[in-house]
């Protein structure tokens, strides 16, 4: 397979646009919680939410997941099939009012699309997958859960409800739009004012990220 490339489609501002794969991959990490988004027979889009796991950042990008057969999107989910899936981070509205001139306010976020083809797992590659998936996210916990303590014929109960699957990306598309295109005492402005509120305090950490990179 070819390596993964980037085409820039969500934004027409080429500051915005992040064609590191590193960057994008540790993004993916940071926000796993995707939408993965098909087309049914009749053409009408379909979407899934689902959590990710990021296998692979190599020449290509690669992610699992698993899917509860009783869904009734299930049935768009095949075997070779082309799909979408797409992961957010933090976004937030930008009021102009913080600005040293006259101007429109705006809207800052951060987002990945991945393009690719869908394979199904195998009962070992799904075996793999489900302990990836625990271990990563209980290693942030005080007491993380051992996979390996989970009941054995209870995980063989809940694997026969479940489909693994991978998407082995052809292509990536990544906007990370944080008033870059602002002058320095905007920039700093804004991080300020989104720093008063909770809900778009996390953007504002992700500009001093940028600002120190």
């Amino acid at each position: 397979m070819s390596k993964t490339t980037n085409t820039f489609l969500m934004s027409s501002n080429d500051r915005f646009q992040i064609d590191d794969f590193r960057t994008i991959c540790d993004f993916i990490h940071e926000n796993p919680f995707g939408i993965l988004v098909s087309n049914a027979s009749n053409l009408e889009n379909i979407a899934i939410h689902l959590p990710f796991q990021l296998e692979d950042c190599g020449d290509e990008i690669v992610v699992y997941a698993h899917i509860s057969r009783h869904n009734p999107h299930i049935d768009q989910i095949k075997d070779g099939k082309q799909a979408l899936i797409i992961f957010q981070g933090p976004n937030a509205y930008v009021s102009s009012s913080v600005y040293g001139h006259p101007n429109v306010p705006t809207w800052n976020y951060q987002a990945v699309h991945l393009y690719g083809n869908i394979e199904f797992l195998t009962d070992e590659q799904l075996d793999s997958h489900l302990k990836d998936l625990v271990d990563t996210h209980e290693k942030k916990r005080t007491s993380p859960l051992s996979f390996e303590s989970i009941d054995v014929k209870m995980i063989e109960t809940y694997k026969k409800d479940i489909l693994g699957f991978r998407l082995l990306a052809y292509k990536s598309e990544a906007i990370f739009k944080l008033s870059q295109n602002r002058n320095k005492e905007d920039f700093d402005n804004i991080i300020i004012d989104l720093k008063k509120e909770r809900d778009t305090s996390r953007v504002a950490e992700v500009m001093e990220r940028l600002q120190k990179d």
